[in-house]
């Protein structure tokens, strides 16, 4: 029997195949890249197909309107009318005349007027301090002396040239002499040096009496101390420093006034009766004030080179709180300092057709809120012609049945509804609306 050397050779395989497998056919093969190709639309088909389905089995959405709910708001109306148009301004009250005192001659001090402090009111004529006078005194003496001698040796020339005229008289004729010989012969020189000494003598008499009289120093003018430089038993000179005096009957404020309010301003110099009235401010803090009343003098010739201002002085007469120059509301006994910076109102024209609100119903960019008479809001601009501390005065803008919203909105939007909620109100007034307050009395 023989062997076969290699019997997996004749291993069957099963039907139908081979040990390397053939490729499929070739209708085949395209079968699947065409299942390959529409797979992807396939699935997105039935994917459509299906959420079709589901909103079309979807209960409807019923739609629910919503009715628009007007913004409540407070109105004003204010009343249009007349107003003095008022120029506010800001300054610092400076001296209307401001002193150095010196004494014009030297000595000790030997009485002070209590008043030469800081702070102390002195009146024109009040003495404010003596210089030790017995120099001043023998000085005077010595200067009468010289003044007597000098008239009587005038009188002695006098006497001589009596009798030397009458000797000329007498031998006039029988001597030949010129116009300067005949003048020495009755002796005319002689009196006339005599009559200079004693005009001379006088002279020092008065400068003598003078320089007493200086010893005693007074105040030129009512003013206010602001500053002490002596003491009693001090040496003092023509060049001391002996005390800084202010007028106390005037004050200045010198303010910043716009140009184009200039117009308003009455400033004559040659009839200030007439110039434009104005009240001075001064703050005080707590509420309180100092009022007083001042005048225009004179709108002075220079513009500020910061704020392109005019500058415009104010004085005030009697600041240190007379009654009659006290405004109403004002504490009498509180002078108006100085060097206070303080607000000035010079009264201008009178305007017509004008409002005044609240300052509160201002808002940006100087606009108003207005409610319409169909109950929408409108943003209107305003022209501002007077502004004070609480209100303004503006041109009157407001149409028939038109209101002012004076309530503050979240967001203000044009045409929006609003509602009123309160009556009117007066500007200046709290205009504010508790809302809180709602609950019925439970009676």
């Amino acid at each position: 029997m023989s062997t076969d050397p290699h019997p997996s050779d004749r291993t069957s395989t099963p039907s139908g195949g081979s040990s390397s497998s053939a490729p499929p056919p070739r209708p085949v093969r395209v079968v699947v890249e065409m299942v390959r190709f529409l797979m992807p639309f396939l699935i997105l088909g039935l994917a459509i197909l299906g959420a079709a389905a589901l909103l079309s089995s979807s209960p409807e959405a019923v739609r629910n309107e919503y009715e628009t709910r007007a913004a409540l708001v407070e109105t004003i109306v204010p009343e249009t009318g007349s107003e003095i148009a008022e120029i506010v301004a800001y300054g610092t009250v400076e001296p209307h005349r401001e002193l150095v005192l010196q004494p014009q001659v030297g000595g000790r001090v030997i009485r002070m007027n209590e008043n030469i402090r800081s702070g102390g009111r002195v009146t024109a004529g009040e003495m404010l301090f003596a210089i030790d006078p017995r120099d001043y005194e023998l000085a005077v003496t010595q200067r009468e002396a010289e003044v007597a001698n000098a008239a009587v040796a005038l009188q002695l020339e006098e006497a001589r040239g009596t009798v030397a005229r009458r000797e000329w008289e007498l031998l006039g004729d029988s001597i030949e002499t010129s116009e300067i010989g005949e003048q020495l012969a009755r002796r005319e020189p002689q009196r006339i040096e005599k009559e200079a000494a004693l005009a001379a003598a006088r002279g020092r008499l008065e400068q003598a009496e003078l320089d007493l009289e200086r010893t005693r120093v007074t105040a030129p003018f009512n003013g206010l101390v602001l500053a002490d430089d002596i003491e009693i038993g001090q040496v003092v000179s023509p060049q001391t420093r002996a005390a800084t005096i202010a007028g106390s009957d005037r004050f200045d404020v010198m303010v910043s006034v716009p140009l184009e309010k200039l117009p308003w301003i009455r400033a004559d110099p040659a009839d200030p009766g007439n110039n434009s009235p104005a009240i001075v401010v001064q703050e005080l803090g707590d509420g309180l004030t100092i009022r007083r009343r001042g005048r225009v003098d004179r709108i002075v010739g220079e513009v500020e080179r910061a704020g392109r201002l005019a500058r415009v002085r104010v004085i005030v007469d009697d600041p240190l709180a007379s009654i009659e120059n006290v405004e109403p509301g004002s504490p009498g006994d509180v002078p108006l300092l100085l060097g206070s910076y303080v607000r000035v109102e010079i009264a201008g024209p009178i305007l017509e057709n004008v409002a005044e609100l609240p300052r509160s119903v201002i808002r940006a960019e100087e606009t108003i809120w207005i409610m319409n008479p169909d109950g929408r809001l409108e943003i209107r601009p305003v022209e501002i012609l007077v502004s004070r501390p609480d209100t303004v005065v503006i041109r009157s803008i407001l149409r028939p049945e038109e209101e002012i919203v004076a309530s503050p909105l979240a967001v203000a939007l044009e045409g929006m509804d609003l509602e009123r909620i309160d009556g009117t109100g007066r500007p200046g007034e709290n205009l504010e609306v508790d809302l809180s307050d709602t609950s019925e009395d439970p009676s």
